[in-house]
């Protein structure tokens, strides 16, 4: 995609403010404090978007889109960026489902700090702008599933993580 990401965009508007740190700055904040993320829940007409990770701390699982919201954004905003980023979907906000915590033992293998990742994620229900979906992953995915609310409450309950597992229930129960 040709499209700047919400950070380079910001940081063309107004360098000083948003200039880049360092990697060695980035792993001592990440070892030091939360970060604040966002994650969202696409919502289609067979089911729920779920995208495999290919890095830590959630690599390997199956989680909604989402990351790191950009210093200088909103939330509602910086979803709607990040799945565009990671997936090439436009979305719309359906509802703000909660803010939550999520706290791994693991962290980027890149930081390599071992103290692991702490996070704040405002949640979101999303749902497709246009209806098709036709996925374009970035360097941060490995593949996307999507998930009835038959499998997920006949076979799957319990066997995502408990972040996964606590909020797809509350996704199935919106409207499309």
């Amino acid at each position: 995609m040709s499209e700047l990401s919400l950070p380079e965009r910001l940081y063309q508007e107004d360098p000083k403010k948003y200039q880049r740190i360092s990697r060695e700055l980035y792993s001592e904040i990440h070892r030091l404090m939360p970060l604040v993320c966002v994650d969202g829940y696409v919502m289609t007409k067979n089911g729920v978007l779920l995208v495999k990770r290919k890095e830590e701390p959630a690599k390997d699982l199956w989680w909604p889109l989402g990351g790191r919201r950009p210093r200088g954004s909103k939330s509602d905003d910086a979803i709607k960026v990040i799945a565009r980023r990671e997936t090439g979907l436009d979305v719309e906000i359906v509802a703000k489902l909660g803010v939550e915590d999520t706290l791994f033992d693991t962290e980027p293998e890149w930081l390599n700090h071992g103290e692991g990742t702490d996070t704040t994620n405002t949640v979101y229900a999303l749902r497709l702008v246009n209806p098709t979906l036709e996925l374009d992953f970035d360097r941060t995915i490995s593949g996307a599933r999507i998930i009835t609310v038959e499998e997920y409450f006949q076979k799957e309950k319990g066997t995502f993580h408990s972040y996964v597992d606590e909020y797809l229930p509350k996704v199935f129960g919106l409207p499309l």
